[in-house]
């Protein structure tokens, strides 16, 4: 079964070219607007020639952010086929629609490809449980070992989508980037799938956080369990 999947994510992730660059983003499709250090979820409302329409970015108490006319931010966004594309540009000032007062960026040209996901990612909504990992250093010189000490207390979210590679999580812990988490996933009433991975990036999202982990370590029986997730393979 690990060769199968192995084999699938070898063939998808070399197969098919280069999407082209959409001519314009559809509305409603969800956006990530990037701003100094500050990622934030938003969705685009409108697309008009060189501007772009998205909503107001929010903070975690869900109140609306009002960004200087003229700061430089990035917009990133994937299309259907999930190849993924960003524009760069500046805040221009809000402007009213049919939705109510929106954003709008005004860009520099067409949008720069991102790097294509190495693995198939699918978006699911499974509760979790995940605990800090702690690395202690013993000894000194050639002697010197390292062991990794999984903490006590115990966190909540739910993952919002999944690979082989990685996952996102939806938390309202503060946890920081560069992090090591043990991560137990509800796969069903009698099985956890338990991975190892790190805190890559987090994105502000209302009512919490969006934490992006890069697994580390994934055990023969986690690989084959997300892998059956992700291609709706039936295990049995």
């Amino acid at each position: 079964m690990v060769q199968l999947f192995s084999l699938r994510n070898v063939i998808e992730s070399g197969s098919g070219s280069s999407e082209t660059a959409p001519g314009r983003i559809p509305e409603n499709t969800p956006a990530i607007l990037a701003s100094g250090k500050d990622n934030y979820p938003v969705k685009v409302l409108a697309t008009r020639g060189q501007n772009i329409i998205t909503e107001f970015p929010r903070n975690a108490l869900g109140t609306p952010i009002r960004l200087t006319k003229g700061t430089s931010v990035t917009l990133s966004f994937f299309t259907k086929s999930s190849s993924g594309f960003s524009y760069s540009g500046n805040i221009s000032g809000s402007v009213n629609i049919d939705q109510g007062q929106a954003l709008q960026i005004s860009h520099n040209g067409r949008p720069t490809p991102l790097v294509k996901r190495r693995f198939r990612r699918k978006e699911v909504d499974i509760r979790c449980e995940f605990f800090l990992v702690n690395v202690h250093e013993m000894g000194s010189g050639r002697k010197k070992t390292t062991k990794l000490v999984v903490d006590n207390k115990r966190f909540t979210g739910l993952v919002q989508d999944i690979s082989i590679g990685g996952c996102s999580l939806k938390t309202s812990a503060p946890i920081p980037v560069s992090s090591r988490l043990k991560i137990s996933i509800d796969h069903d009433e009698n099985y956890l799938i338990n991975v190892f991975g790190q805190t890559i990036r987090s994105n502000r999202s209302g009512g919490g956080t969006i934490i992006h982990i890069k697994f580390l370590k994934v055990p023969r029986r986690a690989f084959n369990s997300i892998s059956t997730l992700v291609f709706g393979y039936n295990d049995d």
